[in-house]
């Protein structure tokens, strides 16, 4: 994402588009894209309170083949607990790439971990979610991380 936002000057929407199963206010410091901006700890994402709740990356024109990702959790709490990271080229059939259940690797404000992709493939996606599939350690449905970046192949 990093090596995208910076060939397109900044402009990242360009080349991916970043959306949310929901959001949990209309500011620009929370909208999906901040998650980029791994300099900037100000800016962090969030969705309402709803299970399931998910942050998508679309390579439009391009193909992925992931192989680590990494969160940095924000300063405040509603930590990442439990998720999948899945990849689909339709947005109906998806592939579980990693599993991360009760993980204590992000568990306070802004630790950054970055994960190995556990079911590694070499087929190239066009789209890449993370997905919770429990409460965050604050206890609730709510997707809140700082930043996000995907490592592996671009094609």
């Amino acid at each position: 994402l990093n090596h995208l936002r910076t060939e397109t000057n900044g402009q990242i929407e360009s080349k991916v588009a970043i959306t949310s199963s929901s959001i949990c206010n209309s500011y620009e410091n929370h909208q999906p894209r901040v998650v980029t901006l791994f300099e900037d700890k100000n800016k962090y994402f969030y969705t309402d309170i709803e299970q399931n709740c998910w942050l998508r990356f679309d390579f439009r024109e391009s193909r992925v083949v992931p192989t680590h990702y990494t969160i940095r959790s924000y300063q405040y709490n509603s930590h990442p607990k439990s998720w999948v990271i899945e990849c689909s080229n339709d947005r109906s059939s998806w592939e579980t790439v990693d599993e991360e259940s009760e993980c204590p690797h992000l568990a306070s404000s802004s630790l950054v971990h970055t994960f190995k992709v556990n079911h590694p493939t070499s087929k190239g996606f066009r789209y890449v979610r993370m997905r919770l599939t429990g409460p965050n350690w604050s206890g609730n449905n709510q997707l809140v991380i700082d930043s996000f970046e995907i490592y592996g192949n671009l094609i």
